[in-house]
């Protein structure tokens, strides 16, 4: 289930926990979009060979959420382009990404589409995306972020150092620098970057 915490009043309380009665299984990422609606992924159970994971929309005041795309191979990450024409998934059982209609967006002759398909490590997991559009993927067991632009085209990559584990899982744009996580060794990197990431809703 997905709880929403407000830090003003301390109050919590359950955003969603079903899907058509039954309740939903191992949830992992999750964004908004402009209008306060919200994109989670429902990886648990799913991997290249079974692959039955799920991605679901919750409109703003709603607690009932909407079937957005499955059959994915663990879908983990989860963004919004910076135009808000499409969503990013990251397919972590099938090494790429997807880029998926937006809910809302305008009509588009765009359907769901491979955006990027990945070399080494295991699978992309977090994402973030910056004002131009770039998307940055951190590429799990493989010690790096990826950036495409948004257009799809390699920007290049950002490899951590030597002394650090493979296992990047987070992104965030903050200050001037990204933010890194990395969970084989539990530790936080961050790098100084030229472009500012886009500003989360509620903070606009």
């Amino acid at each position: 289930m997905i709880h929403a915490y407000d830090p003003k009043t301390g109050k919590s309380e359950t955003a969603v926990s079903t899907y058509k009665g039954k309740a939903l299984n191992g949830l992992n990422d999750l964004v908004f979009d402009a209008d306060g609606g919200l994109y989670f992924t429902e990886p648990m159970g799913s991997s290249a060979t079974n692959p039955v994971g799920r991605v679901f929309y919750l409109p703003a005041g709603s607690k009932d959420p909407i079937l957005f795309a499955d059959k994915i191979a663990y879908p983990n990450g989860v963004a919004i382009s910076a135009d808000g024409s499409r969503v990013y998934i990251s397919e972590f059982g099938k090494n790429r990404m997807l880029a998926v209609p937006a809910k809302n967006a305008p009509p588009s002759p765009e359907t769901p589409y491979v955006f990027g398909q990945y070399e080494g490590g295991i699978g992309p997991d977090g994402l973030a995306v910056d004002k131009e559009g770039n998307l940055y993927v951190a590429h799990f067991q493989a010690g790096q972020i990826v950036v495409q632009d948004k257009d799809g085209f390699k920007y290049g990559t950002i490899r951590l150092p030597e002394s650090a584990g493979t296992f990047t899982t987070n992104l965030a744009f903050h200050d001037g620098y990204l933010y890194i996580t990395e969970s084989s060794k539990n530790e936080v990197w961050r790098i100084k970057v030229k472009k500012a990431g886009l500003v989360p809703y509620g903070l606009q």
